[in-house]
Formats: structure tokens, C-alpha cells, sequence
């Protein structure tokens, strides 16, 4: 299912853990930096498309402390229960 659709129907807030080299902990940064800044879904799904388009490259350099705050992110989720990503967790059953 498309995301457009499920947003129809659900909230959804997206969570990055990134299980691969340093530059998928980076894209995550600038995900999570660029989505801030932007209201609307579509504004938000366009960034989605467009960091996880294969062929993106990007000159921002990323700190090891933003770096850091990603991983950090990652090992609190993997700590919860996670085992793999993509992972569907109903927040409220996580938080009980």
C-alpha cells in the first residue's frame, strides 16, 4: 500500500533506524532535519522519495554528533524489540 493511501486512514509517524553503512545514518539526519521544517504530508513524502531515490547525493555535511543522535535513536528501538527494519510498531501497545 502506498503511503498516501494508509494516510488516508492512520497516523503514521516513521522512526529511522538505519542497519546499514554511515551514509543511511546521515540521510536519516537530513530526513529528519528537512521534515521539520515542512507542514503537509506531501511536503513530507516528497522528502522520503527523495532520500531514499538510490542515485541521491547531497554536499551537507553531517556532524558525528548528529550521527550519534541517529544511533542513539537506532539502539533504543533495537533495545524495544526491533529485529529488523522495515518493522510496523503500534506505538501504544510499545508503550505499555
Amino acid at each position: 500500500m502506498q503511503i498516501e493511501q494508509r494516510l488516508t486512514t492512520n497516523n503514521i509517524k516513521l522512526i529511522f533506524t538505519p542497519v546499514h553503512a554511515r551514509s543511511s545514518l546521515e540521510k536519516s539526519v537530513l530526513i529528519y532535519n528537512e521534515s521539520a521544517k515542512v507542514k503537509s504530508d506531501a511536503e513530507k513524502i516528497a522528502i522520503l522519495k527523495k532520500y531514499f531515490d538510490e542515485a541521491v547525493s547531497y554536499e551537507q555535511k553531517i556532524s558525528d554528533q548528529e550521527v550519534g543522535r541517529i544511533e542513539a535513536l537506532k539502539q533504543k528501538y533495537f533495545g524495544a524489540g526491533i529485529k529488523g527494519v522495515p518493522f510496523m510498531v503500534r506505538e501504544k501497545e510499545l508503550l505499555k
